[in-house]
């Protein structure tokens, strides 16, 4: 449906649809009786896109995420609020954001007004696939492009944005979550200096952060990890992984 113009080397398209299955109790989206329901949920595949023509673009990961709200007498639906920090981890702009926010709502508006039933129990399960693509650049060979590509991999998990007030089972501690998303420092290398020592590598993977990776610098001791490797860790572990300082504390998390 639509195609982002984006930072050099990376593109963003989108398509949207309907998926009655969605609605199956399998999925577990928390629906508010007596209300119409709007389900979204976001597929995302990551791709890298291939200068040749002869070699074929790669599916490098995939993910989804979603959230429902009920039909408060036609008030704004509250989507972009809830989609747009993960779409931040794409690299995705503000307004690249907004448009594809504008357009799944009025997807979803423009369905509910199409159904005839007066009945005002009905469900619309809304699909937003997107492809965030990485785009292979002159003189830049696969392996180079594979290795700065965006994916679902070098990002924090996922989980970490789907909400239990949208979903059932999500059996993850609530305060943790919020914890390692919205309270663990995480900046994106673009043009900020990561470590004073040019040799710098993630104390967990042995690698150098990257161009449009994220990193997270320990407010505990100041160690700096990627931070789809800390966060990762840290789900388990209240330490640091170097040091053994405390990261936080696991009674208030309620983790055991």
């Amino acid at each position: 449906m639509a195609d982002c113009t984006s930072r050099v080397g990376f593109e963003y398209n989108y398509n949207l649809w309907l998926d009655y299955s969605l609605i199956s109790k399998d999925h577990g989206y928390r629906l508010t009786h007596g209300h119409n329901n709007f389900i979204f949920e976001i597929r995302t595949n990551f791709i890298l896109k291939k200068i040749r023509s002869e070699d074929e673009d790669e599916i490098l990961d995939s993910e989804e995420f979603g959230v429902c709200f009920s039909d408060d007498n036609g008030a704004p639906l509250p989507l972009h609020f809830f989609i747009c920090y993960r779409l931040e981890d794409y690299w995705m702009t503000f307004d690249e954001t907004s448009a594809l926010e504008r357009g799944a709502v009025a997807f979803a508006r423009q369905t509910a007004a199409a159904a005839t039933s007066a009945n005002r129990d009905l469900v619309f399960p809304v699909v937003i696939g997107i492809d965030v693509c990485t785009v292979q650049q002159e003189g830049e060979t696969i392996g180079e492009a594979r290795a700065r590509a965006i994916r679902s991999k070098h990002m924090v998990p996922v989980f970490l944005y789907q909400l239990a007030c949208f979903r059932l089972d999500q059996n993850r501690s609530a305060k943790l979550c919020v914890f390692l998303r919205d309270v663990l420092p995480r900046t994106r290398v673009v043009d900020v200096v990561v470590s004073d020592d040019e040799d710098f590598v993630c104390p967990m993977c042995s690698k150098r952060p990257w161009f449009g990776v994220q990193v997270t610098s320990l407010p505990c001791c100041g160690r700096t990890f990627h931070s789809h490797c800390i966060v990762t860790w840290l789900e388990h572990n209240h330490v640091c992984p170097s040091c053994d300082s405390p990261v936080y504390d696991p009674d208030y998390m309620h983790l055991y």
